[in-house]
């Protein structure tokens, strides 16, 4: 979505903004920079990616977007997933012990 924005990928009439290009590209370094061993604090970062990922669709230029609107919506079904694989890790290492 960051390149999309900074005019480097044209999936549709291409819209450069520099600062969505600017916010998308620091959640994806803040997804990159997650933590997996700390499994309650990476939940709670990841619930909170999601959250703002749902809070950036009301914005016009995503809303009109259907492609936009995709991309978002499976980023937070992955972000979704990540925290149920934390979860279960967390879980398993307290049924081990």
């Amino acid at each position: 979505m960051s390149e999309y924005f900074a005019g480097n990928r044209n999936w549709d009439k291409g819209h450069v903004d520099e600062s969505y290009a600017t916010w998308f590209a620091s959640v994806a370094e803040q997804i990159e920079a997650l933590d997996y061993k700390k499994s309650n604090k990476t939940g709670v970062k990841i619930q909170t990616l999601v959250q703002a990922l749902e809070d950036i669709q009301v914005y016009e230029v995503i809303e009109r977007s259907v492609q936009i609107k995709h991309n978002i919506q499976e980023t937070q079904k992955r972000l979704l997933h990540m925290v149920r694989i934390v979860a279960l890790k967390k879980q398993i290492l307290i049924n081990i012990s």
